[in-house]
């Protein structure tokens, strides 16, 4: 599944205006789609992929 960064920001903005656990599910399953295309991608994205951990380990429930 390709993710265009518009698309990404998007789906992003929503789970700010969803209130609830489905929303934080949601943008979890983004964030790992994200990080799957990066890591497929032939160019170095290991900081933006380390910002999409962080901000994934942000959101997770402790």
């Amino acid at each position: 599944m390709v993710l265009t960064d518009y698309l990404f920001q998007q789906c992003l903005r929503t789970h700010n205006l969803i209130n609830g656990n489905a929303a934080r599910r949601l943008t979890l399953l983004i964030i790992d789609e994200k990080i799957k295309e990066l890591e497929q991608q032939p160019y170095d994205f290991t900081k933006r992929i380390s910002e999409l951990k962080k901000m994934k380990d942000n959101m997770e429930p402790v």
